[in-house]
């Protein structure tokens, strides 16, 4: 059974990431190669933008470790796991 409510949030998370990394799509490869900062900032939100991707595509009743920050990626709040549930 699929958590309509889970996946519509997962969903609008992803649509602020993508306004959110829109602002970086004018800039030259040359100036994003230059630039650690941006570099960090455009390749963590990809990343949190495929973690929630990830964790959409298996709500399956299962529990779902979903990310909403850096630190909800290292600890998985499902006790009697030790790391993210594998499917």
């Amino acid at each position: 059974m699929v958590d309509k409510t889970l996946i519509l949030r997962k969903l609008s998370t992803l649509d602020e990431y993508l306004k959110q990394i829109g602002e970086y799509a004018s800039i030259t490869v040359q100036a994003y190669a230059d630039d650690w900062k941006t570099q960090r900032i455009v390749e963590r939100t990809l990343q949190m933008m495929a973690l929630i991707i990830l964790s959409a595509t298996k709500c399956r009743g299962e529990p779902v470790c979903s990310p909403f920050t850096w630190a909800d990626t290292q600890v998985c709040p499902y006790k009697q796991y030790r790391r993210w549930p594998k499917r």
